[in-house]
């Protein structure tokens, strides 16, 4: 009798409707039979209490048959619920997200590449979703199975808000992924001025070098990031620090076609005579490279 009702049509009379989605009757459903009925009823929401015992075992409470716990719950069968939290917050579904997290999903849960649900809303930049994971406990420094924290990817992805609310929750802005790489190299990288600033105001370590030995400096240099080299180089940034093959900044940026950052290096002191591992100076480099206007300014310098 019960099953049934399921299939009213759109005629039903409204009088029917008050008795079929009493909650006591609701509870009886599965979840199909529920969003079945919100159709045929033609509801944007059924208040109903449906229990899923999804893959993991866990059984979670959804109240009201809506897009959102449809969606919810397609997920939570598919995946789990474990990672479904994650699958969500990649998406940015902040309503899923919380449905999840108020049914009991566990907020520093990870996926198979290690990362948890903050981890995915911080590379993403969805700022929404950010603080609601902080609030439910998320750990803001736990990293994927590269050693990459939630910092760090706002930091690569150049998403400032999410930068600044990580970093009010603790977020350590030194942490070193497995490579070595920290929040201010990315962000140094990839030209985000604003970042690399509130980074070096929470006390980033300004010399701090990846496993080959390069610097903030000199991956800035090698992406041909002047303004972020001023920045750099204003907060005591070792200008002729050494890293991958001995090489210098000056001697990455002598490699391209971008005097200004030469000639900012050089005004800042570079050593504009130091050798590399292959036998090369910062004047060779140029020469190889056909870099004319440089040559000449490492030659005024004092090359040779």
């Amino acid at each position: 009798m019960l099953r049934q009702s399921i299939n009213i049509k759109m005629s039903v009379q409204r009088i029917l409707l008050t008795s079929i989605i009493k909650e006591k009757i609701c509870r009886s459903l599965s979840f199909e039979e529920a969003v079945n009925l919100r159709d045929a009823l033609e509801l944007s929401s059924l208040k109903c209490q449906i229990q899923i015992d999804d893959r993991d075992g866990q059984i979670l409470f959804l109240r009201g048959i809506n897009d959102n716990t449809i969606f919810t719950y397609e997920l939570i069968k598919k995946i789990g619920s474990k990672r479904a939290l994650v699958k969500a917050a990649e998406k940015g579904y902040p309503e899923i997200v919380e449905i999840l997290l108020a049914n009991g999903a566990d907020v520093n849960e990870s996926d198979q590449s290690g990362k948890t649900a903050l981890v995915q809303a911080s590379e993403k930049g969805y700022l929404e979703l950010v603080p609601i994971l902080l609030a439910y406990g998320a750990d803001v420094n736990k990293a994927n199975k590269v050693g990459w924290t939630a910092l760090m990817l706002a930091s690569e992805s150049g998403s400032l808000e999410t930068v600044k609310i990580l970093l009010a929750h603790k977020a350590d802005v030194n942490a070193v992924s497995d490579k070595g790489y920290t929040s201010l190299m990315l962000a140094s990288m990839n030209g985000y001025l604003e970042i690399v600033k509130i980074l070096l105001a929470n006390g980033a370590n300004i010399d701090e070098a990846i496993d080959s030995g390069d610097t903030s400096l000199i991956l800035a240099a090698e992406k041909e990031q002047p303004e972020l080299i001023k920045i750099l180089l204003t907060n005591k940034a070792d200008v002729n620090a050494v890293g991958w093959a001995e090489t210098t900044a000056l001697m990455r940026a002598s490699r391209k076609d971008n005097s200004e950052v030469v000639k900012i290096l050089l005004d800042n002191k570079a050593s504009v005579n130091e050798i590399n591992r292959f036998g090369d100076t910062a004047l060779s480099i140029a020469s190889k490279n056909k870099r004319e206007q440089i040559s000449k300014l490492l030659k005024f310098s004092g090359a040779h």
